[in-house]
């Protein structure tokens, strides 16, 4: 069976509901969004979204159309998590004007 079907099955909502009620916080990882359709059929069983972006490598355009899908398929009371992933913080300019001012205290 291909997985779109799977994911839009009653079968895979059932499993979804059934998580729900037995556990806390239900977390489902996807493919990338643009890459293979998994994340759209998901989207719309979850109550927030985590959005992964990895530093340097996903233009804005393909972040913009990667929430434009998920928006598109996602409940409208869900909401989105934006992750910037991979980022090299430490070498950043910023981050070191940032350290340097908790360094002398």
């Amino acid at each position: 069976m291909p997985t779109d079907q799977l994911l839009a099955s009653a079968a895979f909502d059932t499993l979804i509901q059934t998580a729900v009620e037995r556990f806390e916080i239900v977390v489902i990882d996807t493919p990338p969004v643009l890459v293979v359709g998994d994340g759209t059929y998901v989207s719309r069983h979850a109550d927030t979204i985590a959005f992964v972006v990895k530093w340097a490598e996903t233009s804005q355009a393909e972040a913009r159309a990667g929430l434009n899908r998920l928006e598109a398929f996602k409940r409208p009371d869900a909401d989105f998590l934006v992750v910037l992933n991979q980022h090299e913080s430490m070498r950043s300019s910023v981050f070191d004007r940032y350290m340097r001012n908790y360094q002398r205290r």
